[in-house]
């Protein structure tokens, strides 16, 4: 499965946050922001469990072991 790094999503949040409050930036102005960033992660124990191997470039990718 993959998801949204939601700590970065909410590093970008309280960025936007701090511009709001402290530099009294117009909320409509400010641009939209897509996170770039992906999470892999994929349940080992599971797999086993299903008899599915995955490869190394899989195994290279998933963010949490």
């Amino acid at each position: 499965m993959t998801s949204l790094s939601y700590m970065t999503l909410g590093k970008q949040a309280g960025l936007m946050i701090y511009d709001i409050l402290e530099n009294g930036s117009d909320i409509a102005t400010l641009p939209v922001y897509q996170s770039k960033e992906t999470i892999l992660y994929v349940n080992q124990d599971v797999a086993r469990q299903l008899g599915i191997t995955l490869s190394e470039a899989v195994l290279a990718n998933i963010s949490e072991r």
